[in-house]
């Protein structure tokens, strides 16, 4: 890869108690191929051993202190006072560089001259594979703006710190997403690059402290919003996702009978399919579960997994169905009406079949009931 390298990139890590992971982090900075970095570390007084992992490394450091601090931002705009790169990222303790990435970095800047870069992250799923995410910005469609970026794939150019600030330290959880909103309200570009730079673990403060974190980032976001409506919509927002997050829960609780799907009592003798074998029919079998209805199987219109097993059950095509003593949930989001037309001029009565997106719309409104929403 055909660099210049005379874009000065500083890279920051904050850490406390991070013997475990710290050493990855710090090699996969240092052994970047990219030549022109300064990289920082703000450790918050560890007692795990983590100040003598990074002893081993401090003659490559640019800046390194080891002492308590006020928090996670706080610590975080103190390596910020010590940068001096043109581009500023922060990688976390237990996050770190793909090989090659900061020369990637440094090429789309070039080639892009945004003000901010977000790349994708990957990590390894349950099965080992390698699943990749993207940063992207998301316009809601009452046309506000939404940031859904990685923050540890996230690189600024350092004058717009110096110009709107460094974070907000009232944020314990959600500082730099509020500098993110800032920043763009500031109007500086934003591109989201679909290249990974970054592995990432899923588990830190905003994870752990989710209901925290998104209260907070509900709280910046109204901070800036520009009109009552606008403020009225990110209420909904935050609040529709508290309830999905509640749904999901719910959804894989192993005991029964939590939710009350009214329209599926009729039903709980009788022999149902699911019409859609995907993501969403995977759903519907553990919402129908959860309501104790026997399933029978699969239908599918894809000829291909006609007679495969999907989730434990057969998959069979539509010409299988009983039109008198089968019922069909619907499972197919995108095409639930044309899949209820097919199903009608196949002879079965409207009144045995179920749309899956209404059970669903149900089982929210009652979690919104129950949680005060």
């Amino acid at each position: 890869m055909d660099i210049d390298s005379r874009l000065k990139i500083s890279i920051i890590t904050v850490c406390l108690n991070s013997v475990k992971t710290i050493e990855q982090t710090i090699t996969s900075v240092l052994n970047q191929t990219y030549p022109n970095i300064e990289y920082i570390i703000l450790d918050g007084a560890s007692t795990d051993g983590t100040r003598e992992v990074i002893n081993q490394y401090k003659d490559r450091l640019a800046y390194y202190c080891s002492e308590p601090d006020g928090g996670l931002y706080h610590a975080m705009n103190k390596g910020l006072q010590h940068a001096t790169g043109d581009v500023v990222a922060i990688l976390n303790s237990d996050d770190w560089y793909l090989e090659d990435a900061l020369a990637c970095v440094a090429l789309h800047f070039k080639k892009t001259k945004a003000d901010v870069l977000c790349f994708g992250v990957t990590r390894e799923n349950k099965d080992g594979k390698r699943n990749d995410r993207f940063s992207r910005v998301r316009t809601d469609d009452n046309g506000f703006e939404r940031l859904e970026v990685f923050h540890p794939a996230t690189f600024v150019k350092k004058s717009i710190f110096d110009e709107i600030g460094y974070f907000d330290t009232e944020y314990r959880l959600a500082a730099d997403y509020d500098w993110l909103i800032r920043m763009k309200r500031h109007g500086y570009t934003v591109q989201c690059i679909e290249q990974v730079t970054t592995y990432y673990s899923d588990g830190g403060l905003s994870s752990k402290y989710w209901n925290k974190a998104q209260d907070e980032s509900m709280q910046a976001d109204l901070k800036y919003a520009k009109s009552n409506e606008e403020k009225e919509d990110i209420i909904s927002i935050y609040n529709n996702k508290k309830v999905y997050r509640k749904y999901c829960e719910i959804l894989n609780q192993e005991q029964p009978g939590y939710i009350n799907a009214e329209d599926m009592k009729q039903h709980i003798h009788e022999k149902v399919y699911i019409f859609g074998a995907g993501n969403m029919g995977k759903e519907c079998y553990k919402l129908l579960r959860q309501n104790q209805i026997e399933i029978k199987g699969f239908v599918d219109n894809n000829q291909s997994v006609w007679g495969k097993m999907f989730d434990g059950y057969l998959v069979v095509s539509p010409s299988e169905i009983d039109n008198e003593s089968d019922v069909v949930v619907i499972a197919i989001m995108k095409y639930e009406e044309e899949v209820r037309e097919q199903l009608l001029q196949m002879g079965m009565r409207d009144d045995r079949m179920i749309k899956f997106s209404s059970l669903k719309n149900k089982v929210f409104h009652k979690i919104a009931l129950e949680m005060g929403i």
